[in-house]
Parts: structure tokens; C-alpha cells; sequence
């Protein structure tokens, strides 16, 4: 009975594995998906370069991180929307339910290769930064601090991981992708509109996911981190938990 118990959970843990390897192969498995990973490389090359001449206007090698990284944090998040909503769009979703019928256990998957990509892209950026950041030095004799806080690693490191997971948790909720990827684009820049309007601005700020950012970036205080958190739950936790609900009830023929 032990052995057989064991054996079933180890049969488990290799589906689920099975099933990341899967759902890894598929989010760069359409044409569109390798066409935007391509432009994103091509930019943070780009970027990379441009870097190298402009350390003269840095002042910390972390920022370095922030302009190389610029261009995934905002086109990575479209490969994640397509990864879950495409399964709905083109009625692939009842192959892979019926492949594997726990809904929740897709979904897990799917996050897991969210945090894959999001930490080798961290160690990736983080790499060039450092590495253009050096070639810079050298060529141009700029003086750059590598002086590295726990708190300037966190504001620099955030944008992308906090964009993959809002382009996720609405695609999990909406399932639909033309009207998500309006919403990825549109969202940021009239949250920060409104949060700019006098009156209603003082309250819509505490949902402006992209505003919050922004003040957390300039100097985390009290406040400001609280306005993180709160646009983090309106954007991300909540559109995640209506997903999941959605997820388990919706038909799939």
C-alpha cells in the first residue's frame, strides 16, 4: 500500500512536470509568439548599445537594468496573453482539458513558465547591465556606482515581473485576446490620466497600477507602497481569482 502510494505521487509530480515542458513548448510555439520574442531581442540589443554611450546620464549600474530591460517589460507580457487566451480563441482548450482534466493544474503550468521566463530574463538583463555597464567604464571613463541595496534591486527589478503578471491575470479573467491586449496597453496611461484629474485623482491613484509604480520608483515611502499593493490586488489578485473561477466553470466544447 506505502509503495503503491508513493508511486502515485511520484506519477504525479511527473505529470505536472510533464505538463510545464508542455506548456512551455507552447508559448513560443506560433508563428506571432517567435516574430515578438524576435523584436524583443532585437530591441534589448539595441538598447544594450545604446546604453554603453549613455552611462554619462546614470548615476547607479542598476539603472543600466532598467533601460535594457524596457523593452520586454513591455512586449514580454503579449507572448503570455497569447500563451492563454489562443487555447480559447482557436478551441484548443478541449484537447488540452481533456488531456488533462484538472483546469487548476493548466493553469499552475502556465504561471510556473510565467516565473521561469520571468527569472531567466532577470539574470539575462541583469548580465547585460552589468556587462555594458563595464564596456562603458572602459571606453568612455564614466564613474558609475555598483553600490547594490536590497530596496534599489526590488524597485529595479519589479516593472517586468509586475507587467508579465498583469498581462496574465487578465488573460486568465478576460480569455479573450484583442480585447486583453487593448486592455494591456490602454489601462496604464488612463489610470495615470485619471489619477491626475483634481478631486477623484487622490482616490484613483490607489488603483493606477502604473502611477503607483511611479511613485514607488521615486522613493518608496509609506504611503507609495501601500498604493503598490492596493493597485496590485485591484489589477492582478482579484482579475487572477475571477480567471480561476471562470477557468473551472466555462465550457470548453
Amino acid at each position: 500500500m506505502s509503495r503503491d502510494l508513493h508511486a502515485n505521487k511520484d506519477m504525479e509530480h511527473i505529470c505536472l512536470f510533464n505538463i510545464i515542458k508542455a506548456e512551455g513548448r507552447k508559448a513560443i510555439d506560433t508563428q506571432v509568439a517567435k516574430i515578438i520574442l524576435g523584436v524583443t531581442i532585437l530591441l534589448t540589443v539595441a538598447m544594450f548599445a545604446a546604453n554603453m554611450v549613455l552611462l554619462k546620464n546614470r548615476i547607479n549600474w542598476l539603472d543600466s537594468y532598467s533601460m535594457i530591460s524596457g523593452p520586454a517589460t513591455t512586449i514580454l507580457g503579449i507572448i503570455f496573453i497569447l500563451h492563454v487566451c489562443e487555447e480559447w480563441t482557436k478551441g484548443t482548450a478541449f484537447t488540452t482539458y481533456t488531456f488533462v482534466p484538472k483546469r487548476n493544474k493548466v493553469l499552475l503550468s502556465k504561471f510556473i513558465v510565467l516565473i521561469n521566463w520571468y527569472l531567466g530574463s532577470l539574470v539575462f538583463f541583469l548580465t547585460l547591465s552589468a556587462i555594458s555597464t563595464v564596456v562603458g567604464v572602459k571606453l568612455y571613463k564614466y564613474d558609475i556606482s555598483w553600490e547594490t541595496s536590497l530596496s534599489s534591486m526590488v524597485i529595479a527589478v519589479l516593472p517586468l515581473l509586475i507587467n508579465m503578471l498583469f498581462a496574465f491575470a487578465l488573460a486568465v479573467a478576460i480569455q479573450e485576446t484583442t480585447v486583453v491586449l487593448v486592455l494591456f496597453f490602454v489601462i496604464p496611461p488612463i489610470t495615470v490620466l485619471l489619477a491626475q484629474i483634481p478631486n477623484i485623482g487622490v482616490y484613483l491613484k490607489w488603483i493606477s497600477l502604473e502611477h503607483s509604480s511611479s511613485i514607488f520608483v521615486a522613493g518608496a515611502s509609506e504611503t507609495s507602497t501601500s498604493q503598490y499593493i492596493t493597485s496590485v490586488i485591484f489589477w492582478i489578485v482579484v482579475p487572477f481569482i475571477i480567471g480561476v473561477i471562470r477557468n473551472n466553470k466555462r465550457d470548453v466544447n
